[in-house]
């Protein structure tokens, strides 16, 4: 399957905790710098936020889902607890 695309900038801190995730789990990705006001990026983050997310054909965001997606997409050790009230409270 193809590279993980990181969409945003590399001040945010939403950005750094989502490529973070992605260095954790040892997943190949690359970050694709945006221009909030582009429209072309208004299809992948309908609110215009920082980060978006692209695996193959696979468009996400929201930094919580993008963390949670990479982790159980990839393998490697889980960064959240298996349990629901453990993954509740992270």
């Amino acid at each position: 399957m193809s590279d993980v695309i990181i969409y945003g900038r590399t001040p945010s801190t939403y950005v750094r905790t989502a490529r973070m995730t992605c260095s954790e789990k040892g997943v190949n990705h690359t970050l694709e710098l945006i221009d909030l006001g582009a429209e072309n990026y208004a299809a992948l983050h309908p609110f215009r936020k920082m980060p978006a997310m692209r695996h193959g054909d696979f468009v996400l965001y929201e930094t919580a889902a993008i963390c949670r997606y990479i982790d159980a997409a990839f393998p490697g050790p889980a960064l959240q607890p298996a349990d629901l009230k453990g993954r509740a409270r992270v």
